[in-house]
């Protein structure tokens, strides 16, 4: 089916981000970059927790920052936590991405 002109990506990625988690703000600028390689496939959205407790409850069941979530067409594909414990987030975040947006 073709896209709507209004909302153009059929995936949406969430990051879920708080100003007192760690993870959060070394993840944050690594994101950032990496939002305009996939500016036509992939909508990135930056979620504060405190802010948003609705969405929280939602889509981080477990309360573990951060937290994000790619979803396609409303429906949540895949959810990871944490900044990839140990490993350099960028190649990380590039396989995730790729596996899961072609």
């Amino acid at each position: 089916p073709p896209r709507s002109t209004l909302f153009p990506y059929t995936t949406l990625f969430r990051s879920f981000w708080a100003e007192w988690c760690f993870a959060c703000l070394v993840l944050s600028p690594v994101l950032e970059e990496m939002a305009p390689e996939y500016q036509d496939r992939i909508k990135f959205c930056k979620i504060e927790v405190d802010e948003n407790p609705v969405l929280v409850e939602k889509y981080v069941p477990d309360l573990m920052f951060p937290c994000l979530v790619i979803m396609k067409d409303g429906k949540v594909l895949d959810r990871k936590y944490g900044a990839g414990n140990g490993v350099e987030p960028r190649p990380f975040l590039k396989d995730w991405f790729d596996k899961l947006v072609r």
